[in-house]
C-alpha cells in the first residue's frame, strides 16, 4: 500500500511538473514574442522619424 501511495506522490509530481514547464515554456514563448514585436516597432519608428525628418531638412532647404 505505502509502495502504491508513494508512486502515486511520484507520478503526480512528475505530471504537476510537466504542466509547470509546459506553461513556463508557452509563459517564455509570449514573452519573447512580445519583446521581438517591440523591438521591431521601435526599429519602424526610429526608420519613419529619420525619413520624416530627412524629408523635412530636404523641404526645408529647398525653400
Amino acid at each position: 500500500m505505502l509502495k502504491t501511495a508513494s508512486f502515486a506522490v511520484v507520478h503526480f509530481g512528475v505530471a504537476f511538473t510537466q504542466l509547470l514547464s509546459r506553461k513556463l515554456y508557452l509563459l517564455s514563448r509570449l514573452v519573447v514574442l512580445g519583446l521581438s514585436i517591440t523591438i521591431r516597432s521601435g526599429f519602424a519608428l526610429m526608420l519613419t522619424t529619420k525619413t520624416v525628418k530627412a524629408s523635412l531638412t530636404l523641404k526645408l532647404k529647398s525653400v
